[in-house]
């Protein structure tokens, strides 16, 4: 094994380090019919990649110095050795093709510790076919949409080229061309990753060539629910938000969005829910007797992204509530049915559950609102009542821990949430069943047509049904109810200490 046979012999080169490298190769040609028994004929080639050159010696100086991405076959029943400083800790040899670890025997990596270098021994059997290849690169392989690779091909024994592209590309279409290198931008729709396949096929039976490419598309602008407002029958269109209204009335859902191309109404309101919608567009619900939740969830196929889904209640008034009625209550609050503090349930949609009866015995009760909620506590003042009884509600300092600013507004109207000063002064035929409270301890007096004091909300005792509306507001006196803002100095709850008076 000392003396390589003759088709091993090495040709006499410029580099004396070569010539010291082939005395420790193993010589090859004496397993050749190994190889030919083992192994189908194969068409060995050697190419180096884009990505990693090294200037190898060549036991055939037709081979030497071989440069990136070119080809140079191997006829058949040749040998060929290279050789490259072990610097590069043979990562160069696993850049060329044709040295196969799965195809044991077509070459061998020997490594010569006392020269430091890496050795690679070709064989090629006696009978293959004269060798055909393509050789196919891309670099870099992974890219942002816009930015731009390079494709670089090399070919031997091969014609009618084309170029094929998946998805196709015109930039990479046809006859393969002139040269060995193309500058392409492939694309990729925003928010989506794309990968390419790019390749070379030539006439030769089973020559051809792929590589791929993944392109990352731009980040998505995200998808928004830029307005989503609620307008009952007439009045104003206003930003969506839990809300009451009256059974038969309209209810108006309108939106708009960006980056958007479909909405979706979604929660339990019929009329609403399940409807496919457009990204920005308007509805009118009739509301019926019962309320339910309106969401709304709007997307855009292409990113596949969502908006985050928005979601209202839609409370139903009570029934009973006198037509005339309309909606003085602030149309985006919500009636509260608990509104005394650490005691067990009492409805304050009745007076009697909160105050035990009509007028009720001299009581005091720790009343508190979360913001955007009222009060509409329903009572009927019995015939028997005397004509000239009084009542006298106070409204004190909280003794529990949540925050009192002392400023709310207080009526007594047949309609329920009923804030609209006019209509109060008109339904009650006075102006004093409307009190903007100012300062804490005010009192709100009722009585009868013969109770005393010119300050009094007076009514009739005679079965007619009334309600005690509260809600904590710090707006002027006369706000439109549609207007009016949650007041209670910054806090999300407000109190008082309430009092019921019952002079006779």
């Amino acid at each position: 094994m000392n003396n390589p046979s003759a088709s091993l012999a090495c040709r006499t080169v410029a580099v004396t380090l070569l010539s010291v490298l082939l005395t420790h190769v193993a010589p090859i040609k004496a397993e050749q019919s190994l190889f030919e028994d083992r192994f189908e004929c194969r068409n060995l080639y050697v190419v180096s990649t884009p990505s990693f050159a090294v200037p190898f010696q060549a036991s055939d100086p037709a081979y030497e110095g071989v440069t990136p991405h070119v080809i140079s076959c191997l006829a058949p029943d040749q040998a060929l050795i290279l050789a490259a400083p072990i610097e590069v800790e043979g990562r160069a040899f696993d850049q060329w093709q044709g040295c196969d670890d799965e195809v044991e025997g077509n070459c061998v990596i020997n490594e010569v510790p006392e020269s430091r270098t890496l050795v690679m021994s070709f064989q090629t059997p006696s009978g293959c076919p004269v060798c055909s290849a393509i050789s196919l690169a891309a670099a870099p392989t992974s890219i942002d949409s816009g930015e731009s690779i390079s494709l670089l091909w090399a070919a031997a024994g091969v014609a009618d080229c084309e170029r094929v592209s998946n998805p196709p590309l015109p930039a990479w279409s046809g006859p393969l061309p002139a040269g060995n290198q193309v500058e392409i931008n492939p694309t990729a729709p925003a928010g989506q990753s794309v990968t390419y396949d790019f390749s070379i096929a030539c006439a030769e039976e089973a020559v051809s060539n792929t590589v791929s490419v993944t392109v990352q598309g731009a980040a998505s602008p995200p998808v928004a629910i830029s307005a989503f407002n609620f307008r009952v029958n007439s009045g104003t269109t206003q930003p969506a938000q839990n809300l009451t209204v009256d059974e038969g009335a309209n209810l108006r859902i309108s939106w708009s969005t960006t980056n958007a191309d479909s909405c979706t109404a979604l929660g339990t309101l019929a009329g609403w829910a399940g409807a496919s919608l457009a990204a920005n567009g308007s509805r009118d619900i009739a509301i019926g007797p019962s309320g339910g939740t309106v969401q709304l969830r709007c997307t855009n196929a292409a990113t596949e992204m969502a908006a985050q889904t928005q979601t209202f209640q839609i409370n139903v008034a009570p029934a009973g509530v006198p037509p005339e009625c309309g909606l003085q209550h602030p149309g985006f609050w919500t009636r509260q049915t608990d509104c005394i503090f650490n005691e067990p349930f009492r409805d304050c949609t009745q007076w009697e559950s909160v105050f035990a009866g009509w007028p009720g015995t001299s009581a005091a009760r720790n009343f508190f609102l979360s913001q955007n909620q009222y009060v509409a506590m329903e009572f009927v003042p019995p015939v028997s009542t005397p004509e000239n009884f009084q009542v006298q509600i106070s409204f004190n300092e909280p003794q529990f821990g949540i925050p009192s600013t002392g400023t709310k507004i207080v009526t007594i109207s047949p309609c329920p949430g009923d804030f609209d000063r006019a209509s109060v002064t008109k339904k009650m035929g006075t102006d004093h069943c409307y009190l903007k409270q100012s300062f804490p301890g005010q009192a709100f007096l009722i009585g009868g047509p013969d109770s005393p004091g010119s300050f009094r909300c007076k009514f009739e005792p005679d079965g007619q049904r009334l309600y005690l509306n509260i809600v904590y507001s710090a707006d002027p006196a006369g706000t439109a109810p549609a207007e009016l803002q949650w007041g209670c100095g910054g806090a999300s709850q407000c109190a008082n200490r309430v009092n019921i008076i019952a002079v006779q």
